[in-house]
């Protein structure tokens, strides 16, 4: 059955057992009044519920059914009551009159009443009433801060639910106030998709620095993400002020929820190239920085090859691997890429060790692409430029190359015979410390081509002491073992190559022993 109990309301078809449990509140007075609407910034609907006691009807509309229609028909139920209506009278009807009207009105038992046309001075209520909060509360939070003292966290998240409780009111015309601040932002997101480039989530139920606040001691606030805080107490402010002045020009010239679809898609002329353009089908993409290009001379010619930063919703899936790795060797029209891939969590969570790295190759003139609406790093107050476990690295490695490698190198056998597995796994874990060394940043690649692009990004000089040939001989090398690596598998190695490997190897650990790093 279709609600439809007003003259000249429109017709709208429901979930049978949403219909089912709007109809036997109707039936027992529970609901007076419903409206319904969608925005077309996203695919979320809202129902609007006049109601005679919040809490009487979550007895039959449960907030676990709330939740799952939210989540598998994109509706969110907004109950409201007397209170609502009273409260939005004190703003002369701002809070509710830009959403509820006769077009989207379904069912009523009752007129209601509200103001045509909201008026400068509406707006400048609501506007005062947020601004007189958002005062207090700053300055209470930057008195505990500028004195060091316990409990500053506690007004940030004070200052947040505040900003939330009004683009609450504004969106929804109640606010959702015996929610957590997390569960709030997670459903303004659904409506608000700027409230997407607020904070980095850990997973998508938990913001990393809401759950990283509560749970310090408050010490942090000022030694790590202080900055980080502030830039989003400002971007919460102008967020409200913006959509304060939007809903109230909108409604004016016509229905609030039906502005411009806008999601920040964003593409750089590099795009243009297919193997960067490639990468846009991927679902798990989310932005990409070119923070590195050279001309190199491959099989086929001369070639572009640009180093990318790619940011991933979740882990990769081996089709994005396997085309990264793919385009790494084989250009598509003359353009080849050696990658990085991190989920932006991967990323926020590393930050106490490759911030240098990451802050440089994500600067905002090396971005390329953007799916959408996506946070900006929460970087430390201080960024970490040293290495504490190089030495250790180095000794690592050198123990391991002159007690099991070099002696096959040196061997006087005219047929020498190297386990795959254990050059394979030297050369990762020694180009990775060259790497480490040279721009703060351990890559988490195990591939030998990648690796090898990251070496020359990371000291392009290192290469002068080789010949073309000895480059091109020790690139093939590399890229022989990485595609016929197997688990138990015997390299056969000629005088030659046993001369290059020596030569190589000793190279990096010789740039490694001088740098400033191994002497600190």
């Amino acid at each position: 059955m279709n609600i439809q109990e007003k003259r000249n309301s429109k017709t709208v078809r429901f979930p049978d057992e949403l219909n089912c449990k709007l109809e036997e509140s109707i039936r027992s007075k529970a609901i007076r009044a419903i409206w319904f609407d969608k925005t077309e910034r996203t695919e979320y609907h809202i129902l609007w519920l006049k109601v005679i006691d919040k809490k009487e009807i979550e007895k039959s509309i449960s907030v676990d059914y709330q939740n799952a229609i939210l989540r598998e028909n994109q509706i969110l139920i907004v109950f409201l009551d007397k209170k609502d209506f009273e409260y939005s009278l004190r703003f002369n009807d701002f809070i509710l009159a830009h959403l509820l009207y006769e077009d989207n009105c379904l069912y009523s038992t009752e007129k209601v009443t509200q103001h045509t046309y909201l008026k400068e001075t509406y707006h400048m209520k609501i506007r005062d009433s947020y601004e007189e909060k958002h005062q207090l509360l700053n300055k209470i939070s930057t008195d505990f801060i500028t004195e060091k003292l316990q409990g500053a966290w506690q007004f940030i998240i004070k200052a947040f639910a505040n900003d939330i409780t009004y683009l609450e009111l504004m969106v929804f015309g109640t606010s959702f106030e015996n929610k957590t601040i997390t569960q709030r932002m997670l459903i303004l997101e659904r409506f608000i998709p700027e409230m997407k480039k607020l904070l980095v989530k850990k997973d998508e139920q938990t913001y990393f620095l809401i759950d990283y606040i509560i749970h310090d001691d408050d010490s942090g606030y000022y030694d790590d993400f202080g900055k980080s805080l502030q830039k989003i107490q400002k971007l919460f402010y102008k967020l409200v002020h913006q959509n304060i002045t939007l809903y109230t020009d909108k409604y004016n010239g016509s229905p609030i929820l039906r502005v411009e679809k806008s999601n920040e898609v964003y593409g750089h002329e590099l795009m243009h190239h297919e193997a960067l353009n490639q990468l846009k089908k991927f679902d798990e993409v989310e932005e990409l920085f070119v923070f590195h290009q050279i001309t190199t001379f491959g099989n086929s010619g001369l070639h572009e090859h640009l180093y990318v930063f790619v940011v991933i919703k979740q882990k990769a899936t081996e089709e994005l691997k396997t085309y990264l790795q793919h385009i790494e060797h084989n250009p598509i029209e003359d353009v080849c890429l050696t990658s990085i891939c991190y989920t932006r969590y991967q990323i926020q969570s590393k930050l106490y060790k490759y911030q240098c790295f990451f802050k440089k190759v994500m600067k905002s003139k090396n971005k390329i692409y953007s799916a959408g609406y996506y946070p900006k790093i929460h970087w430390h107050n201080e960024e970490i430029c040293t290495i504490d476990d190089l030495k250790g690295l180095y000794e690592l490695n050198l123990f391991h190359y002159e007690s099991n490698i070099k002696p096959i190198l040196e061997s006087k056998n005219t047929r020498k015979y190297i386990s795959k597995k254990m050059l394979v796994d030297f050369f990762i874990n020694h180009l990775k410390t060259f790497i480490y060394s040279e721009i703060i940043y351990k890559p988490q690649s195990k591939n030998l081509i990648t690796l090898w692009n990251l070496m020359i990004f990371a000291n392009n000089t290192l290469l002068d002491k080789f010949s073309t040939t000895e480059i091109n001989q020790l690139s093939s090398l590399l890229q022989k073992l990485q595609n016929e690596f197997i688990e138990e598998g015997q390299l056969l190695l000629d005088e030659s190559t046993c001369t290059l490997v020596d030569k190589f190897v000793t190279t990096l650990f010789a740039h490694l022993q001088s740098s400033n790093e191994f002497k600190n």
